[in-house]
């Protein structure tokens, strides 16, 4: 909480003293992996997430899918691209040459 507060109160890079005892204040750091991997490392990570999307011998089969939420979805979509093309139907094909309601 201390650390919380000497954050809170810089101001133009004026931070509160530290006290005596006062554990540092940590945080989390960002690991990267380096851009490029030597081929026989860069090969088994492919092969692992290969081996994990076509998987059929059920190890990695136990996914939840809620099927009534998929097709709920499914159904959205199609009505509402049914929806626009209705009304590209009946939209007027090019507006009139006086100018359409403004007179």
């Amino acid at each position: 909480a201390i650390g919380e507060v000497q954050r809170a109160t810089a101001s133009l890079g004026k931070f509160d003293k530290r006290l005596d005892g006062e554990a540092p204040v940590g945080g989390v750091r960002r690991r990267f992996e380096p851009n490029v991997l030597p081929a026989d490392v860069e090969r088994a990570r492919n092969a692992k997430v290969f081996a994990r999307m076509f998987d059929t011998s059920g190890a990695h089969t136990n996914v939840d899918v809620d099927v009534n939420k998929a097709v709920r979805s499914q159904r959205a979509t199609l009505e509402q691209r049914e929806r626009a093309e209705a009304r590209a139907a009946r939209a007027p094909k090019r507006r009139s040459k006086s100018g359409g309601k403004r007179r």
